[in-house]
């Protein structure tokens, strides 16, 4: 039997539309096939990548879905496919480690692809919405503070300890402030004067700067032996064992000064939340 006009014109629009494979977060074993919505030129797929967040109507309600592929060929005739919204970012959230990752991780723990890559998402994400590193206040210099000399407003020792130690950091947060025993109305006094503002930054610019009154303590003997044998770069597994109060945490403390000293990161596992402090 030869295929209708209504036949062949389907296949002739599958051949010439993309479409988007997309994984949601639903309890399905199964990906979700899209598509593009009217905004999406060919020139735009061109450009966009796997692990992009992709806006879809699904039931009767909205989901932010991972595109996977774009492709072609559907199992579903292209009548029975609904329009994607729209593109949450042009770029990637997930990168193609972190997919394969998610791809794997599904597979072993029998679980939907689209549930295991939304755990793998911040929160922000989730709700469609961009993932942006919240600031943090900062009390900095004004271009007039920066001019005073050392040692200045010695009439005012709060004022001049801050001023002294803003000549040595470039920020401080409220947190500084405290350790110092500095109240904020004296910072207020000196953003009265020019001297002092604050600014919004990300905390990352703070985090790569002294940390205030916390000095590394002296190693004894057997802790720089450990210390010392600990190489904070490849994979390597260490076992250090000693008595309660020993000082096993000042060797943790200390590698992991070694590992942001070389622009590092480090992730610690407390087995209680009592030792986080």
């Amino acid at each position: 039997m030869l295929p209708t006009a209504t036949h062949l014109e389907l296949t002739i629009r599958m051949q010439e539309t993309r479409l988007l494979e997309i994984a949601l977060p639903v309890p399905l074993r199964r990906n979700f096939d899209y598509l593009p919505a009217a905004d999406m030129t060919p020139q735009i797929l061109d450009s966009i990548q796997p692990g992009t967040l992709v806006r879809v109507p699904f039931a009767r309600q909205e989901l932010i879905g991972v595109l996977l592929a774009i492709k072609s060929v559907s199992a579903h005739q292209p009548e029975k496919l609904r329009p994607a919204i729209a593109f949450v970012e042009t770029s990637p959230a997930l990168t193609t480690e972190l997919l394969d990752l998610c791809d794997w991780a599904a597979d072993y723990y029998q679980a939907p692809l689209g549930e295991a890559l939304q755990a793998a998402l911040p929160v922000l994400l989730r709700h469609g919405e961009p993932a942006q590193i919240s600031g943090e206040p900062a009390f900095t210099l004004t271009q007039e503070g920066k001019g005073l000399p050392e040692g200045a407003l010695k009439r005012s020792p709060k004022q001049a300890l801050l001023i002294a130690e803003l000549q040595k950091l470039p920020y401080l947060r409220r947190s500084d402030l405290e350790g110092l025993g500095i109240p904020r109305s004296i910072a207020k006094s000196l953003i009265d004067k020019g001297l002092v503002k604050i600014e919004q930054i990300q905390p990352v610019t703070i985090q790569n700067h002294q940390v205030l009154n916390d000095q590394p303590l002296t190693l004894g003997e057997e802790q720089q032996c450990a210390f010392a044998s600990i190489e904070p770069f490849g994979f390597k597994t260490y076992l250090l064992d000693g008595a309660t109060g020993s000082g096993k945490t000042e060797i943790y403390l200390q590698t992991i000064g070694k590992c942001l000293a070389q622009g590092k990161q480090a992730l610690v596992l407390v087995p209680e939340i009592g030792l986080t402090p």
